[in-house]
């Protein structure tokens, strides 16, 4: 083969360059000289930076998927359509127009992170909690927050909180604030507009197509716990949090039968048959003697017969293995 390229050869090097396909050694810069870098300009991915976060925002989408739905008594529809870094002003501007802009804070994290619930689902929230005709009224966007629908919001982005603190359970212990609801994205700052953020995109749908949830969490505040993202492991997913909750929630509910022994005693079935109205029987028990408790047939319990508020009454004074029939 020659070392002259044909004309098709050529075309396709140019064609590889321009689109990158082709590395190209840049000119290395002088002694002396400073060259800019842009960290954001890469598309770094966010599971490089944090590697822990797949598994976090794995834990929002099934506990916040479950609350949402207990919440508005349906179906909720909910998916990850993606995370990753940007900065402030990029993701101020993705805010909905007309969204509910929730500033909130989670002790230790430092600074605030922000919470944009777009205005279609806040209507489709309030409508269904109170039975509309599910008609969008006009100019969505514009329109200003009714009292009602801002303290659906409120209990709305409350939900939302909760559940984001429990995803970052295994990592740090969250103490989920919400500061205040704003409308306009002038008036929200939570960093300075060129400081990097981790968006994360949720898309909830409750039937009438998805909208768009966005957390914005600024970069600073998530470096302090990059060893605890690079530590955590997946859970095991065999197990429902979700059922194990609901079925902890049945078994609390549940009623049970508490009975107490006030003595015991051993005599023949001959003096059983000779027993007669006003015979009195005899227990070897002493008033102070601890008795044993009963539920549903089994001595979990001890306690101690009186009477309490005029009624007859047993103080529990021992459990389990300290149980003495």
């Amino acid at each position: 083969m020659g070392d002259t390229l044909s004309q098709d050869e050529v075309d396709a090097l140019l064609k590889g360059i321009s689109s990158g396909d082709v590395a190209v050694q840049e000119d290395k810069p002088r002694r002396g000289e400073v060259r800019g870098f842009d960290l954001l300009g890469d598309e770094r991915s966010a599971g490089r930076c944090f590697p822990g976060l797949e598994l976090v925002h794995e834990r929002l989408l099934r506990s916040l998927r479950a609350s949402l739905s207990q919440f508005m008594t349906t179906t909720v529809q909910l998916e990850q359509r993606g995370v990753e870094i940007l900065r402030y002003s990029s993701l101020r501007t993705r805010c909905e127009a007309g969204a509910g802009l929730a500033i909130c804070s989670f002790a230790p994290m430092r600074g605030q992170v922000l919470l944009s619930i777009p205005p279609l689902l806040a209507f489709q929230v309030v409508d269904r909690m109170f039975g509309g005709n599910g008609r969008l009224p006009a100019h969505l966007e514009t329109r200003e927050y009714s009292a009602i629908e801002l303290w659906v919001l409120r209990k709305l982005t409350e939900i939302i909180l909760a559940d984001f603190a429990r995803a970052w359970g295994p990592v740090v212990a969250l103490e989920p604030c919400l500061l205040r609801i704003e409308t306009n994205p002038n008036l929200v700052a939570i960093c300075p507009p060129e400081d990097a953020v981790l968006a994360l995109e949720l898309s909830c749908d409750l039937g009438q197509g998805g909208s768009r949830i966005v957390v914005g969490t600024p970069f600073a505040s998530l470096e302090p716990f990059r060893p605890q993202l690079a530590q955590i492991h997946p859970e095991d997913e065999t197990v429902d949090r979700s059922w194990t909750e609901a079925l902890t929630r049945v078994v609390r509910a549940s009623k049970v039968e508490v009975a107490v022994e006030l003595g015991r005693k051993w005599i023949p079935t001959s003096e059983v048959l000779d027993l007669r109205v006003g015979d009195v029987l005899r227990f070897d028990t002493r008033p102070d003697d601890p008795l044993p408790i009963f539920v549903e047939g089994r001595a979990l319990l001890g306690g101690i017969a009186g009477r309490s508020r005029g009624q007859n009454a047993v103080r529990v004074v021992s459990f389990g293995s300290e149980v003495h029939e």
